[in-house]
């Protein structure tokens, strides 16, 4: 009983560890999605990609209190 709590603990270190040296990725696809209601849509999503001070924007929020944008879908990372 003993050596299979060790070895349950030992995985669960080990996926702990990998999972820490793997990341982060960034998104390598970027798209707006339609939300009920929303006021304005996000455009060039593809400037999202990279970290180049390029962004992705979305147009005048005539009124910005409860208004609010479509979401901005990061995806394949």
């Amino acid at each position: 009983m003993r050596n299979l709590m060790l070895l349950v603990a030992g995985l669960l270190l080990e996926t702990s560890i990998h999972a820490q040296i793997d990341g982060p990725f960034s998104g390598g696809t970027f798209s707006n999605a339609a939300l009920a209601g929303s006021s304005q849509s996000w455009i060039n999503t593809a400037n999202a990609t990279s970290s180049n001070n390029v962004y992705a924007s979305f147009g005048y929020l005539y009124n910005p209190a409860g208004t609010h944008t479509d979401y901005l879908v990061a995806t394949n990372f």
